[in-house]
């Protein structure tokens, strides 16, 4: 381990954190396939989506801090905001269940697909309190006459603070680590997608502070209200200042250069939730390799990288970061989610169309 990672661990040791995830998650390389573009056999995974038994995906590493800063704060209902299929809520309600902790969850309406009503399945087999609201604001303006309660603590659309920002600063020091046990080699791009932004901004801050020459890829899979390169700018700046207190630490710097973070704006397509024809086609091309994918998220991250790959933007080797559930978990009967009332039919009806 190397001084600077040294230093980060020491670092990290100075915040309060429970443990989930099974780490490392794993690394691989992509079998060749013939559709990919020439040369993808330089193509890396990191497989967040194994990363625990629970519910596994990028918002684990996220909630190890999120939830023990409200444990330490005496909370025993959590509060937080997303889409009806929103994985951030069906993981902070699994985690938050598991410390003993009450979970409602303030949604919004998205198209209905089968991963929407999966994850509703989901939050009635835990027993998830849901509410769905038409506008985001009304959604907002719920959650926080909630948090007014004793003892509830809010967390934000996707679980994306600074504090959050760690779990991924954790995360490229252990990529860091595989690099150097020869696991995979050092890759030129990093290609992550880019939702509420804290998973790539605490991965970018983790490539700066290790110094890696890497730049990290992400792919805005959200409306330009939640993720812009001006939004990503200011979390940065933010997680930076939380550090900021306590990083004294030998070789640490977080000074981000301009040639560290890519910004893609253009594979978002028409809507949230919605996904493209270059992202269908990715989800086609990985489940070639035995690689699974989601049209809202990873679908169109791994469609950018096909994209880039096959115009030469850049030569290997590239990692993709996959942030996706992968391991099963219990789901409620359809029967059951009738429990949820009207707001919700438009997602059964959708699985029986």
């Amino acid at each position: 381990m190397t001084t600077m990672q040294n230093s980060i661990s020491e670092l990290l040791r100075l915040f309060p954190r429970l443990s989930f995830a099974e780490l490392p998650s794993p690394v691989f390389a992509l079998p060749e396939s013939a559709m990919l573009p020439a040369g993808s056999n330089s193509v890396y995974v990191k497989h967040d989506g194994v990363c625990a038994t629970s519910y596994a995906g990028n918002k684990v590493r996220k909630l190890e801090f999120l939830l023990a800063e409200a444990q330490l704060k005496g909370a025993n209902h959590i509060v937080t905001l997303g889409a009806a299929g929103s994985n951030h809520a069906v993981a902070t309600s699994t985690y938050a269940k598991k410390i003993g902790m009450r979970c409602t969850v303030c949604m919004t309406h998205q198209p209905p697909s089968p991963s929407a009503l999966k994850n509703l399945r989901r939050h009635v087999a835990l027993g998830t309190e849901l509410h769905v609201y038409s506008h985001y604001f009304e959604a907002v303006a719920h959650a926080t006459a909630l948090t007014s309660k004793a003892h509830t603590t809010l967390l934000p659309l996707g679980g994306s603070t600074p504090l959050a920002s760690l779990g991924y600063i954790c995360a490229a020091q252990e990529l860091a680590q595989q690099i150097e046990d020869g696991l995979l080699p050092c890759p030129k791009r990093i290609y992550v997608a880019c939702g509420t932004m804290g998973t790539a901004v605490g991965l970018t801050l983790g490539i700066a502070l290790l110094n890696l020459p890497v730049q990290v890829v992400a792919v805005r899979v959200t409306e330009r209200a939640v993720a812009s390169q001006d939004r990503f700018a200011r979390l940065y700046a933010k997680s930076v200042d939380t550090l900021t207190p306590k990083i004294s630490r030998p070789g640490l710097d977080p000074t981000l250069r301009p040639d560290q973070m890519l910004f893609v704006d253009d594979f978002f397509g028409n809507a949230y939730a919605e996904p493209t024809p270059e992202a269908l086609n990715a989800i086609e091309v990985a489940a070639l390799t035995n690689l699974t994918l989601d049209g809202t998220y990873t679908g169109k991250a791994f469609a950018a990288m096909l994209a880039h790959l096959a115009a030469g933007e850049f030569e290997g080797p590239a990692l993709f970061w996959c942030t996706l559930n992968s391991v099963d978990t219990q789901l409620a009967d359809l029967t059951e989610l009738s429990s949820l009332g009207p707001d919700f039919e438009r997602y059964i009806l959708h699985a029986r169309d």
